[in-house]
């Protein structure tokens, strides 16, 4: 990844990422991919309404990444 003449890392970009999409979520927990423990799943509740997300991180350290991964969303997920 590149931004001007600097590059951004991976790290950065999902920490920035982070904090400014998921400011009115509170972290609940982590999983890792069924197929492959480089892919890590945060989840998040949003502190005031019935809703979460989650956010998908693959953790390589040549900034690559992976093709024909599925990631299987429930209907209705309490905990992790």
């Amino acid at each position: 990844m590149g931004n001007g003449g600097y590059p951004i890392t991976s790290l950065y970009w999902w920490v920035s990422v982070f904090r400014y999409r998921l400011k009115d979520y509170i972290y609940i927990g982590s999983k890792v991919h069924k197929d492959s423990d480089k892919i890590k799943i945060a989840c998040f509740k949003h502190k005031t309404e019935e809703k979460g997300a989650y956010a998908i991180y693959y953790n390589d350290f040549q900034n690559t990444g992976i093709t024909n991964v599925t990631i299987d969303v429930p209907q209705s997920n309490n905990t992790v």
